[in-house]
């Protein structure tokens, strides 16, 4: 039973939907489906990356025309560390907390996909990124 109560805890799912198959999402809980992770495309569209963690970044930058802040999805954690992809770049800290709190909005309804809504057009070169005009 221990092992059980340790596996729904890590799943984040109930013990009903581990023994029965049945998800009793009254009260708030997360569908078995999404398990606390949402897929989000990159802003680049190169990728498409299963998130259990989103983490924000300000980039400290004096140029002009660099994006202020960065936006990252953790993807695996292992002995080495967390694995980050960068979803997203951000032209001020404003588009970033709205991005944020439109990720929290579609995990804490259960949703298992989402796409960038206010990530900033960059222009990668070799060593640098610029916002696109």
């Amino acid at each position: 039973m221990e092992k059980m109560l340790l596996l729904s805890e890590r799943l984040n799912v109930s013990l009903d939907t581990l023994v029965y198959g049945k998800s009793d999402c009254a009260g708030g809980t997360r569908p078995a489906s999404s398990a606390g992770s949402i897929m989000i495309k990159t802003y680049d569209g190169k990728e498409i990356v299963r998130c259990l963690t989103i983490r924000a970044s300000h980039i400290w930058s004096r140029a002009k025309g660099v994006p202020s802040c960065a936006l990252y999805g953790v993807d695996k954690t292992s002995f080495w560390g967390d694995n980050t992809v960068i979803l997203g770049w951000y032209a001020d800290e404003e588009s970033l907390k709205k991005e944020m709190d439109a990720i929290w909005t579609a995990m804490h309804s259960g949703e298992s996909v989402y796409e960038l809504q206010y990530a900033a057009k960059v222009k990668k070169s070799f060593l640098s990124i610029k916002l696109a005009d």
